[in-house]
């Protein structure tokens, strides 16, 4: 999740929701990451590609990577607990894992990853500048003609997620949102079953990064 907001602590927003949900999450809460996962079949995607599932957590996507013997997985989440939840359920696992501790919006990628992917921290962005770090955040981490998979919620999707407010997205609007260079590979709509019974719509969207390489501004 992401730390930026005018009235709120969000890294200490963050710690609560994850000590209050435990290891099963919330309303994003998924046993299995079926789309996540059929979409990176999908692609391709190379069992050795660098892959960073930001905003990842307490999710299980971790889980199915490892199972299906993708060999570079970094984790990245602003929540200590949320990792925490993850890599007590991996056990030994956790150690083929690199967990970044890190508010997205102030993080400095350490190098390129070949898929990213970020189901539910985009929606959270509410103000324009966030948007604008996190695509820069985004175009520097991705490596040339590198893969993105994203979700958020979609235009009759809820208002508000964990007591904070969201965006939400038709798939073109999201594309826009991106920026120019990314070649969209399709886009996908989710009915998510929440752990409490109700149906939470979103948009999923995979594009292709630039041929180019991308410097990531300062945040400054």
């Amino acid at each position: 999740m992401i730390t930026r907001g005018n009235d709120t602590d969000l890294v200490g927003h963050w710690e609560t929701v994850h000590e209050r949900v435990g290891p099963r999450g919330g309303s994003w809460y998924q046993a299995e990451p079926r789309m996540s996962v059929a979409l990176i079949e999908a692609l391709g995607v190379a069992k050795d590609t660098p892959v960073i599932d930001v905003g990842g957590g307490s999710s299980r996507l971790v889980d199915e990577l490892i199972q299906r013997g993708f060999s570079d997985i970094s984790v990245l989440d602003v929540s200590a607990r949320a990792l925490q939840l993850s890599q007590s359920r991996l056990g030994a696992a956790a150690s083929r894992v690199r967990w970044l501790r890190e508010d997205l919006l102030e993080w400095e990628p350490p190098g390129a990853y070949g898929l990213w992917h970020d189901r539910a921290l985009f929606h959270f962005l509410v103000e324009p500048q966030q948007r604008e770090r996190y695509v820069s955040v985004l175009r520097a981490s991705l490596s040339p003609g590198g893969l993105l998979i994203m979700a958020t919620f979609a235009p009759d999707g809820p208002e508000r997620c964990s007591g904070l407010p969201v965006a939400r997205y038709r798939p073109q609007d999201l594309v826009d949102a991106l920026g120019e260079g990314f070649t969209c590979l399709g886009s996908w709509r989710e009915d998510h079953p929440t752990p409490g019974g109700a149906t939470q719509p979103f948009t999923w969207v995979a594009l292709r990064s630039p041929f180019v390489a991308q410097s990531c501004p300062s945040k400054d």
